[in-house]
């Protein structure tokens, strides 16, 4: 579906009806349901910025900020780091609350919900992570302040996770390739999502790949 969406930033002819319909698309694609342009301006002092092209501003790329660009999703990440900080931060807890909390956030998170967040918005976080980078080659790009800051080291930290998944998945999975076999029940808790397609009882050579719906 991301690529579907994304089709018209590719230089081709297109019906302007057409990206309009793929920018409503994109704001399913990427849970973008809450309006947060006006918030986060508000909050991080976004200027206001041109669109590379009409086709990134008619998809909803509006912005080169990768805040603004990422709109809700910006949100889950915030929440997703608190759990995070808040699940290791309980770590020497011995009370039973704590303990059912940790182990549901181990269930849902570690790691297949980390994993599958990434296939479902893989494009637009590199899409808005390349925007966003574009800034520090603009002579004419809007000045730099504690939000703008905060927004390019959040769009490199994606882009780094971004580029270096692939590699992990590379090295990582070829190394374990015995308890996909198996189908480890503990393994796939954690990292089923990336080989959810693949046939297991054909062993020999496989590739793997991170889905990009």
């Amino acid at each position: 579906m991301q690529i579907v969406v994304h089709m018209s930033l590719v230089n081709i002819s297109m019906p302007g009806n057409a990206s309009v319909f793929f920018g409503y698309l994109l704001q399913i694609v990427a849970f973008d349901m809450v309006p947060t342009d006006d918030p986060y301006d508000a909050i991080f002092g976004f200027e206001t910025s041109k669109p590379v092209s009409l086709n990134f501003e008619l998809i909803g790329y509006e912005s080169v900020y990768f805040i603004r660009n990422m709109g809700s999703m910006f949100l889950l990440i915030l929440l997703t780091t608190f759990v995070v900080i808040l699940y290791a931060a309980t770590s020497c807890s011995k009370n039973v609350k704590v303990y059912k909390y940790r182990q549901m956030v181990k269930e849902k998170l570690f790691f297949n919900g980390i994993f599958a967040f990434l296939e479902d918005t893989y494009i637009i976080i590199c899409v808005s992570f390349a925007l966003n980078l574009a800034v520090l080659y603009d002579e004419n790009a809007p000045a730099n302040h504690a939000g703008t800051i905060f927004s390019l080291i959040l769009a490199i930290a994606s882009g780094a996770t971004l580029f270096g998944l692939p590699i992990f998945v590379g090295i990582y999975f070829p190394r374990n390739i015995d308890y996909i076999y198996e189908c480890d029940y503990e393994f796939k808790q954690k990292f089923g999502v990336v080989f959810k397609d693949l046939n297991v009882k054909r062993r020999g050579k496989v590739a793997f790949a991170l889905p990009v719906c």
